[in-house]
Order: structure tokens, then sequence, then C-alpha cells
């Protein structure tokens, strides 16, 4: 990966993608260093408890269901929030 962490502040994956799947995605990116703290929320069709645990187990930080796109806006603001030390930046309505 050529970027850096501070140009790189959420990714939001699909669990179901082809080559390579969410969960693989999030594993490659936590295994680097720079990476390791950087959030991931992943959005799936699959809502079953082992599904999420699977995903969580992956590094996920967050999983949601997709079609759901409150809970994934809330989501994204939570992380953000997060990372900002608690304030929602502007730019995050």
């Amino acid at each position: 990966m050529e970027l850096e962490i501070g140009e790189i502040g959420l990714v939001i994956t699909d669990i179901e993608m082809p080559r390579m799947d969410g969960l693989a995605l999030t594993r490659r990116i936590g295994a680097e260093e720079r990476f390791r703290t950087l959030p991931a929320i992943a959005v799936s069709t699959l809502a079953a408890a082992e599904e999420v645990a699977r995903g969580m187990a992956a590094g996920v930080t967050q999983y949601q269901v997709k079609l759901n796109q409150d809970e994934l806006l809330k989501s994204i603001r939570r992380v953000v929030a997060d990372r900002a030390g608690g304030a929602i930046p502007s730019a995050c309505p």
C-alpha cells in the first residue's frame, strides 16, 4: 500500500467482493503497522451472528448490514468522532 495513515481516516468495505473479500482486505490492512489503528466499517448482506463475529475477528471496527443507510451513517459518524477525540467534524453532518 502506498498511502500514509494521515491520508486515510476510515475504510468502508463490502464483505463479498471478487478477488479479495472485505475480511481479507481488513486483515491485510491491519497487518501493516502504519495502518493498524485505521478503523474499518464492513457492510454486508450477511447478517448472521457468526458472520458478524468473523468480521470482528478480522479486525472490523463496525459491521453493518447493507441497505440500512441510517445505521451506516451513524457508524461513520461514531468512527470519525472517535478519531477526532469525541467531536464530530463539521464536514460530517
